[in-house]
């Protein structure tokens, strides 16, 4: 059971690896490598961010148009997956890799937010130009003319 969980456990695959640590514990309760095995485990569960830096992350930056390229490039490639194991097991290690605007876009994929750390050319787009109305149509300006004009002041009601 140990082994299996250990296996589980590299592979991240921690809630199965919690139920075979669990099932050895059952069998021998004093047994050291189970309880420490499972007391890993459950630190990575209780690790919201394990889970988000977890298996599936890599295949959500391959398949993200910002963060493909860095899954291309063996070398960015190592380093994302540096930064993975070190964010699973010290989720506090996470600011040693903000300062790099790779990082920041694979940070932003794992979280699910636009973290625009680290400079880099990506501004926001400017905000439209205002637009000349588009004429009224006839009807519409026929119904306009009938309004009263907002220049010129109301007209005092008829008294009887």
């Amino acid at each position: 059971y140990s082994r299996k969980g250990l296996a589980l456990f590299n592979l991240q695959r921690f809630p199965e690896a919690k139920e075979a640590y669990d099932a050895g514990l059952k069998i021998d309760p004093d047994n050291d490598a189970l309880k420490n095995g499972l007391q890993n485990v459950e630190a990575q569960l209780s690790n919201p961010l394990a889970q988000a830096f977890g298996p599936e992350l890599l295949t959500r930056l391959a398949l993200n148009p910002e963060t493909a390229p860095l899954m291309n490039d063996p070398a960015k490639r190592a380093k994302v997956l540096a930064m993975q194991r070190a964010v699973q097991t010290d989720p506090n290690s996470m600011a040693n890799f903000l300062g790099d605007p790779d990082m920041a876009k694979v940070f932003s994929v794992a979280l699910g937010i636009n973290l625009n750390i680290g400079g880099g050319n990506d501004h926001p787009p400017p905000p439209p130009e205002d637009q000349p109305m588009p004429q009224a149509s006839t009807s519409a300006s026929s119904a306009a003319s009938a309004a009263p004009s907002a220049a010129s002041p109301p007209s005092e009601p008829k008294k009887p």
